[in-house]
């Protein structure tokens, strides 16, 4: 099983198609790490220089390689990227089902720490990264839709992410 690291470059080929991460941290949140999801696709492997000059084209997101790395499917581009420029120093969102129906947001700072729970996002809190983990098949789904972190969910039941 290959080991995916803070730094490294990979690919994910699915469908054909490689889709390109950053990796921004190491494993947290049940083996989540934020990560760099580049809407960049291509039918064969591209070197560094041309994935990380479309950096801006994309979200960040909490993926889980687990699957991808039991299976030998991540493809090392390169190792030690520099990430600070790519680094969460935003606070986080997540919408939480409540018990009985309903949801409540809650912000968090970058650190996980509760900040906030309330009913509705504030317009200026409708871009934060989600706090929320999604398996790499699911980041390859939302990459092929170029989804950005501003169009959330907010039917109960439906997860974080609109898959």
């Amino acid at each position: 099983m290959q080991h995916v690291r803070q730094g490294n470059l990979i690919a994910i080929q699915h469908d054909g198609e490689y889709h390109y991460f950053l990796v921004l941290t190491e494993s947290a949140f049940f083996g989540c790490q934020w990560s760099y999801c580049f809407y960049k696709t291509s039918n064969g492997l591209l070197a560094e220089d041309e994935i990380l000059k479309t950096y801006g084209n994309g979200f960040p997101a909490l993926v889980d390689f687990i699957i991808e790395r039991r299976a030998n499917e991540v493809v090392k581009i390169s190792k030690k990227v520099d990430v600070s420029s790519f680094q969460i120093t935003s606070n986080l969102k997540a919408r939480i089902d409540q018990y009985g129906g309903g949801h409540k947001w809650y912000i968090y700072s970058p650190g996980f720490s509760i900040i906030a729970q309330q009913g509705r996002l504030k317009p200026e809190q409708e871009c934060l990264p989600i706090a929320s983990g999604l398996k790499a098949k699911d980041a390859i789904r939302l990459i092929k839709t170029k989804w950005k972190i501003e169009n959330v969910v907010t039917e109960e039941g439906r997860g974080q992410y609109p898959l």
